[in-house]
């Protein structure tokens, strides 16, 4: 029987399981899944999948209501969380933003760095219309790979949240 080692034993000749902090299931080593933002492997079942961009979460960083998203970027969204991890990038953040939104003017107005300093929940705002309409953008960027990972989320702050396009 495998030793249930919460995440896992770095160095040892030994496999370890993975258990699960949410339900107390066991899985195998290659079962098991590692959350994006964190870098932290985990029991499949403590992911969820984040609503605004589509990465692996672990649960503790998801919001908990029935479309579960990452929660440092809907405090940046909201507007609730103001802070500038990570500002070295921010030119090169929004060089790769204006880019996958077609051109579109940007600023980075928020970030945080990840539990593994490796990426970024940034809160940018996108100018259309000649500067008239003016949206959030959310994103995880990879600083490692300088790039956007996932699905940019874009919406708009309405009086006391932040609200997706189309929703």
């Amino acid at each position: 029987m495998l030793p249930l080692i919460p995440d896992g034993f770095p160095g040892s000749p030994i496999p370890c399981a993975t258990l699960s902090k949410a339900r107390g299931k066991v899985c195998a080593p290659v079962e098991a899944k590692s959350c994006l933002w964190s870098g932290r492997t985990c029991h499949p079942d403590d992911l969820r999948s984040c609503a605004l961009t589509g990465l692996p979460i672990y649960f503790s960083f998801a919001t908990t209501n029935r479309n579960p998203r990452l929660q440092p970027l809907v405090d940046l969204l909201d507007g609730i969380k103001r802070t500038t991890d990570g500002s070295a990038a921010w030119e090169a953040v929004t060089t790769k933003v204006s880019s996958a939104l077609g051109g579109a003017r940007c600023r980075v107005e928020a970030a945080v760095l990840s539990p593994d300093r490796q990426h970024l929940a940034v809160c940018s705002e996108v100018r259309t219309l000649l500067g008239f309409r003016v949206r959030q953008a959310g994103f995880v960027y990879s600083i490692r790979d300088r790039s956007i990972v996932g699905r940019i989320a874009q919406g708009r702050r309405a009086s006391k949240e932040w609200l997706e396009a189309g929703s």
